[in-house]
């Protein structure tokens, strides 16, 4: 649900000339960003539960545990990443788009 709005998020203040490296750049920061944290998560997850294991108690009990853990950590990094975005967030948004809209429209022009 969100790699869309991010990249449009950073698509905006792309040139019209550097869009497609642009675009292969968030991409490729989303794909790896996504599969980096998930074998993260799963590396605590499983480890957490191994020391479950060691301290003694059952396998689903082990296994609940490290897959608590994991979404308590992803829950922490989606509420992290929620207070970079609402922090450092620029307003004045349509100022940017209305500019970036006369500058494709004198593109346009000048390209005719």
């Amino acid at each position: 649900m969100s790699f869309l709005p991010l990249l449009s998020i950073s698509m905006s203040e792309v040139k019209a000339a550097d869009a497609g490296l642009a675009s292969a750049f968030g991409n490729v920061s989303m794909q790896i960003g996504a599969a980096l944290g998930l074998a993260v998560l799963g590396s605590i997850s499983v480890d957490h539960a191994r020391a479950l294991l060691a301290h003694g108690d059952s396998l689903p009990v082990a296994q609940s545990g490290g897959y608590q853990l994991a979404f308590l950590l992803a829950a922490v990094s989606v509420v992290a990443g929620l207070a970079v975005v609402v922090t450092f967030l620029r307003t004045g948004g349509g100022a940017r788009r209305q500019s970036a809209r006369v500058e494709l429209e004198q593109t346009e022009a000048e390209a005719a």
